[in-house]
């Protein structure tokens, strides 16, 4: 087929002959097609560097809008044959991507900014901190603000869900009790699964600490990132940075909570007459006599004889709902020197059966001084104190409860 715009007439010739003839045109037409585009492209060279002018390597020059492109070298130099009005498109991880027209230039140098947004996430590994970018260990991290988001009364719970691998499992909400089991790594056949906590660190339960008083929470599940603690990470560690003072004028913040609590499990009950004709049938079918008369169920139902008549839901009467309120009050600021925060944190749980309480007071402070430009020096306080009201034998007491015969007085004038 000859180029458009070709026209080329044969006359007296063999059909070999005319093929020929157009083969040689066309061959003509690519190789001088090739020429002009190779003569429209240029050269161009230059060096990449990051803002501390280190050479960048392995950084990606694309001619934009094509497949066209190269990686610079352990120099940060590059060399790219690149199209007449093409555009340079540089992009490095961790580094905001620039794009520069080439223009008339032959040489162009790149300075790459490194992407703040990004970068600045870190991550607490058993060494100190690391940036999210170069993390290779498996870490998964919660931070602060989504904890309180949850509005959790213990922050163990606030890990429930949060990725997988991680296993929490809650054995009861009794108030000052509810200790929820974390496993990273399954239940082990021998000794103590449980992960290693340290908060701030120190080890404690995380249950001890009141969620706003967290700015983040890392969990180290694999060998790699726990490998600093040793045989007593075995099961995962889970590191916990509370929050601490920043520079600026002194911020007051409050942050209130009211939550509601009842059972879980309730059973719907059967009715008075319903009840008392099971027991007779029980009774008929063991041979005895049967306990209770029609004039027993009527005055029963009729409820005129509240001591010797009565039908009881007795999980109703021992089990209340009630509500759950934590107040925090916070102060943090400082210079450039020092800085310090305050936390005064209050929580009522009361239980779900008369005389059972929990009350939790924590109060921390953290401060930071910059002594010259090589020393910091961190201090660390904070104290707790629990009043829970837990009467001896409640618990015998709860589960007999369940069992109790409704036709039994709850209590006789």
């Amino acid at each position: 087929m000859l180029p458009a715009g070709i026209t080329k007439s044969f006359n007296d010739i063999s059909l070999k002959e005319v093929l020929n003839e157009v083969g040689n045109d066309v061959s003509r037409n690519a190789l001088r097609n090739a020429i002009v585009s190779q003569q429209n492209k240029k050269t161009i060279t230059g060096v990449i560097r990051d803002e501390q002018g280190i050479p960048v390597i392995g950084a990606n020059i694309l001619e934009k809008g094509t497949g066209n492109g190269t990686i610079s070298d352990m120099d940060g130099k590059y060399t790219l044959q690149v199209s007449d009005g093409a555009t340079l498109s540089i992009s490095y991880i961790g580094y905001g991507t620039k794009e520069i027209k080439v223009g008339g230039q032959s040489h162009i140098d790149v300075l790459l900014t490194e992407d703040s947004e990004a970068l600045n996430e870190v991550v607490v590994v058993g060494y100190g901190v690391q940036r999210k970018v170069t993390t290779s260990g498996a870490v998964t991290k919660l931070e602060g603000d989504d904890i309180n988001k949850m509005t959790v009364v213990n922050a163990t719970k606030a890990l429930q869900g949060l990725s997988s691998g991680i296993t929490i499992v809650d054995r009861g909400g009794a108030p000052g009790s509810d200790d929820p089991e974390i496993y990273l790594r399954g239940v082990g056949t021998t000794g103590d699964a449980k992960p290693l906590i340290l908060v701030d660190g120190i080890e404690m339960s995380l249950s001890q600490i009141p969620a706003s008083e967290i700015e983040n929470i890392s969990v180290l599940k694999d060998a790699a990132s726990a490998s600093i603690y040793g045989s007593r990470a075995a099961h995962g560690v889970i590191l916990v940075t509370t929050k601490r003072g920043k520079e600026g004028k002194l911020t007051v913040s409050y942050n209130g909570t009211i939550g509601f609590q009842d059972r879980a499990v309730k059973p719907k009950a059967v009715t008075a007459r319903e009840y008392m004709e099971m027991v007779n049938e029980s009774l008929i079918n063991a041979g005895s006599a049967i306990k209770y008369t029609e004039d027993d169920i009527i005055a029963t139902e009729n409820g005129s004889d509240p001591y010797h008549h009565v039908y009881n839901d007795w999980l109703g009467e021992v089990y209340k709902p009630n509500y759950i309120t934590q107040h925090t009050l916070s102060m943090n600021g400082g210079t450039e020197k020092s800085r310090y925060l305050l936390s005064f944190d209050y929580l009522d749980q009361p239980g779900l059966t008369e005389n059972t309480d929990y009350k939790r007071y924590n109060f921390r402070i953290n401060t930071d001084f910059n002594i010259g430009k090589m020393i910091k020096l961190s201090s660390d306080m904070t104290y707790r104190h629990i009043d829970r009201l837990w009467p001896e034998g409640l618990g015998t007491a709860q589960s007999d409860v369940w069992s109790m015969q409704p036709t039994s007085p709850i209590r006789y004038a």
